[in-house]
């Protein structure tokens, strides 16, 4: 199973449910400050106990970037896919935000709109697992869908021109030719025409 990042990953149970409430976006500052209030104080407990037992404090002052190291450790890591394309859904993720009449698609429907270019797909280590960069998709009144102009670019560049890994780097990328805007931010904007006819180009360059 692909690992999302904690926070990141979107509950799509709930969302796909008749004008579900959006999830609030998670406080950072609020959860970093309720790790550092709780580490500080066990921190201090500890420091105390040893410090009675005369260990000198000065020392443990030069391990600080050592034990920070060592409880970032414990944190999970993202995963390869959500480094590269930012946060992503699994393929059941994916079933659950595109059902219709509260009916999660089949995983034979979620296939069939990878293969037609429809939905990106990235494929990761885990054999037969997917990760579905969140960034396709768009939510309003009726549900989750994907956003409009995307399924043409995918079409327009085949697998066989450019592994999709590459194809979500250069959709998120500025281009000089989109007066500096990525592909994706030129398709939110309407300019549709202009992208497909950069990737028509890009596909044919490519191809070679």
């Amino acid at each position: 199973m692909i690992r999302t990042v904690a926070g990141t990953a979107v509950d799509v149970e709930s969302q796909s449910k008749k004008h579900a409430r959006r999830r609030p976006a998670p406080n950072l500052s609020q959860t970093a400050t309720g790790f550092v209030s709780v580490f500080s104080r066990k921190f201090r407990e500890r420091l105390e106990e040893l410090v009675a037992s005369g260990l000198d404090p000065s020392h443990i002052t030069e391990m600080a970037e050592q034990l920070a190291d060592t409880m970032l450790k414990v944190l999970p890591e993202p995963s390869v896919a959500a480094r590269v394309s930012g946060p992503v859904w699994t393929t059941e993720q994916v079933r659950v935000a595109l059902a219709r009449d509260g009916k999660p698609i089949s995983r034979q429907a979620v296939d069939d709109r990878v293969r037609r270019g429809t939905l990106l797909a990235l494929q990761v280590k885990e054999a037969g697992e997917r990760a579905y960069p969140l960034w396709q998709f768009k939510h309003d009144q009726d549900g989750w869908t994907v956003k409009t102009g995307l399924a043409g670019v995918l079409q327009a560049i085949p697998e066989s021109a450019m592994n999709r890994w590459t194809l979500s780097s250069w959709l998120q990328r500025r281009n000089r030719l989109l007066d500096n805007h990525s592909p994706l931010e030129a398709l939110e904007g309407g300019e549709t025409a202009r992208v497909l006819a950069l990737a028509n180009s890009a596909a044919a360059r490519w191809a070679h």
